[in-house]
């Protein structure tokens, strides 16, 4: 069964493979976003992945997602109109790496919001969200078979990022993300 939230998962990951397939010659920031949408519409799909995830962790992470959504397609813009999006303010660095950076600004501005707004939904998204994190990371895990995990390019990552910071990634902080 299909779930709404998954279908808005997918319909992003194909926006940003679309991006992806005509700006990929600039950047492959909008060909991690393909990865990341998937394996977020595929855990929405799992019927553990939805009950991990809440109704109050899969509202934020669309949310997050519908703004994000709204700052890439003016990058995507701008970068077809073959200026650089105005990053200036993060230094010199690759244009993948800046609007990964900006990316994670925008991120950091919506939760700051939501703690200010309402520290209960803030506090408890977030933890459905690790709880969902942590799920994706064990599903990595070798069982003798293929992995369980909706996108194996994600939970590889996310076991790499348990591993250097010995402890599972938690979204809540910036430097995890």
């Amino acid at each position: 069964m299909t779930s709404a939230t998954s279908r808005l998962f997918s319909q992003r990951a194909a926006l940003y493979q679309y991006l992806d397939r005509h700006l990929a010659s600039q950047t492959r920031f909008f060909g991690a976003a393909v990865v990341v949408n998937r394996a977020l519409a595929e855990l929405h799909r799992r019927p553990w992945g939805r009950w991990c995830a809440g109704a109050a962790a899969s509202g934020l992470l669309l949310h997050i997602g519908n703004r994000l959504e709204a700052v890439n397609l003016r990058a995507a813009a701008r970068l077809a109109a073959r200026t650089r999006p105005g990053f200036a303010s993060l230094g010199d660095t690759s244009l993948d790496v800046a609007m990964v950076q900006w990316e994670q600004l925008q991120v950091e501005r919506l939760l700051r919001q939501l703690c200010l707004s309402d520290t209960f939904a803030h506090r408890h998204a977030l933890v459905r969200i690790d709880q969902l994190l942590r799920w994706a990371t064990r599903s990595a895990q070798p069982r003798g078979g293929p992995s369980s995990c909706a996108s194996a390019s994600v939970c590889q990552a996310l076991r790499a990022v348990g591993a250097q910071l010995g402890r599972a990634a938690r979204f809540g902080f910036c430097e995890d993300r």
